[in-house]
Formats: structure tokens, sequence, C-alpha cells
């Protein structure tokens, strides 16, 4: 390649009697056209004491090549950075803040990037390329938001950026197959939490219907036990009215029995077992009653 003006020319892309300069010395030179035995080429005239390395000029031209497509495609340049997951390369659109380039700009830390690419006249990202040798540890660590390429690679293909190095503040990108398999497990991680929590709604409609359940027989049985307290209640209080009654009934037959001996009532009690009459042999009108209702109540009675 050669620079015609500042823009830099592919030997096929060149007009013949053009005025191109090296990139490297800057010194000038010829276009060969494609032969039997080689393809378009740049030279150096005969004249030129200093001749410049190849290897020399292949790094300083992927340098401008790299300012060069900034400028005049930046929209179609792609960064084909790894997977955050996977090895895989990921074709991403460079970032869409960049609006210019520039080629070995000393930084306010006295570093000098291979291109520093800007936004607005300020620097934002930073190229390096990659000839025989990485970036010093001491540069790298003064640098952010970088990225190193291979010369050999913007040679080839100067708006494919594969980098060696991946720096870049963005986060790296996400593969079709990986962001595929991620979806996937996303998608039974929901399917598994959603039959978690039909599960746990059915547990706790379950537990929901236990706890009714006992409430509903703690319930009943506080209402079985207050009926039979009721029920006793009013039996109890049924045996005292009988028996208060009885009594009563037998203080009557005793009274009848002591003033009249041969009253029918009170013979009627005897064999009804009802009363038990003992006079006393001493004192005949003297007699001793014991009155029983369902083994509950027991009463001893005198009477003179």
């Amino acid at each position: 390649m050669a620079l015609n003006g500042t823009a830099l020319v592919y030997p096929q892309q060149a007009k013949p009697r053009g005025d191109y300069l090296c990139p490297e010395c800057l010194s000038v030179v010829d276009l060969h056209k494609a032969g039997e035995n080689h393809r378009p080429h740049f030279s150096h005239r005969a004249d030129v004491s200093r001749i410049c390395s190849p290897e020399t000029v292949e790094h300083k031209t992927a340098k401008m090549l790299i300012a060069d497509c900034v400028r005049r495609q930046r929209e179609n340049i792609v960064v084909r950075r790894e997977c955050c997951w996977c090895e895989r390369r990921v074709a991403v659109p460079l970032d869409e803040r960049v609006n210019g380039a520039t080629v070995e700009h000393r930084m306010a830390n006295g570093i000098i990037p291979d291109v520093t690419l800007l936004r607005d006249g300020e620097p934002i990202i930073f190229v390096e390329v990659w000839m025989h040798h990485r970036v010093p540890s001491e540069k790298a660590s003064a640098m952010s938001n970088w990225l190193e390429v291979r010369a050999g690679d913007i040679l080839r293909e100067p708006l494919r950026w594969t980098p060696v190095v991946d720096k870049l503040a963005a986060e790296k990108p996400e593969c079709d197959k990986c962001a595929r398999r991620w979806a996937a497990i996303e998608r039974h991680r929901a399917e598994h939490e959603e039959r978690k929590r039909i599960q746990r709604a059915e547990l706790e409609e379950w537990e929901r219907r236990r706890q009714e359940e006992l409430r509903r027989q703690v319930e009943e049985e506080r209402r079985r036990a207050k009926e039979a307290e009721s029920r006793e209640f009013h039996d109890r209080q049924s045996v005292l009215r009988d028996a208060a009654t009885g009594w009563l009934y037998i203080l009557r037959s005793v009274v009848e029995y002591s003033l009249n001996p041969k009253g029918e009532l009170i013979r009627s009690l005897q064999k009804q077992g009802m009363v038990v009459v003992a006079p006393y042999a001493k004192c005949p009108r003297l007699v001793k009653v014991n009155i029983t209702d369902a083994g509950r109540l027991s009463l001893e009675a005198g009477l003179t």
C-alpha cells in the first residue's frame, strides 16, 4: 500500500501516473502493474538510499489503515470479540460513539498508542497493532479500554478486527449457540420454578384444608363437650329436682305415716323400694327413713 495524499491506496486500486508515497519513509514510490511473474505493487525508486523494512512498512500501514477505515467506513467496521462463555468469535459493530482516529497520538500520561479512536476529539478507545512483540506491561497498565490486533489481519481484512488482546470496557457478547443454550437453561429453570410454585401452592392449599379440618374437629369436639356438659347439667338439675320432689314427697309420707301408720301412701312407697322405713322397737312413733334416688341422693330423716 502507498499514500495518495492522506489516503492509503492498494496497488490494485491505484491509478497510473499517480503520486504515491511510502507510508514509512514518505519517499516517492512507483506503481508496477501486474505481470506474468508478479502482482501489482509499489516499489521505491532506484535513487532512494534508504530501503524500508517490509515489516516496518506493514506495521505502519496497518496503523494508518485502521485510522483511515475509522474515518471513512466506521459504520462497516466490526470487532470479532470472544464469546463471554466460550471461545467462539462474535462480530459486534465498533462503538458508535467513535467519530475520529489518530495515529501515534501522545497522551497526557506520556504513552503513545498506535491508534487512538476519538469521540469529538477526546480519546475513548486505543488500538495496538501487533507485529512481533506484544504490548509492554507498563504501557498496558497505563491504558484503559483498549485492544490489540495483528498487522497481517488488518491488511487482509481492514474492516474486520480480530483482537488478540481484548481489554475493552464493554461487556463481551454472547454467541448464538451459548445464547440458545442459556435461553434453554433459563426456560427449564423457569419451568422448574413454576412447578415448584404449583407444588408450594398445592401444599399450602392442602395445609389450609388440614388446618380447617382440625379447627372444625376442635370446634365439633368443643360443641359436643358443651352439649354433654349441658346435658349433664340438665340431668343433674333434673336429678336434684326429682330428688327434691321425692324428698318432699317422702317427708310428707313420713308425716302422714307418723300421723297414720296404716296410711296407704307410705306402704306403696315401701313396696316400690323408694323408701325404707324402720320403726324403732322402743318407740314405735319414731321412724328412720332412708331415701335414695338412682344412687345419687341419700337422706336420713327422723320424726317424733
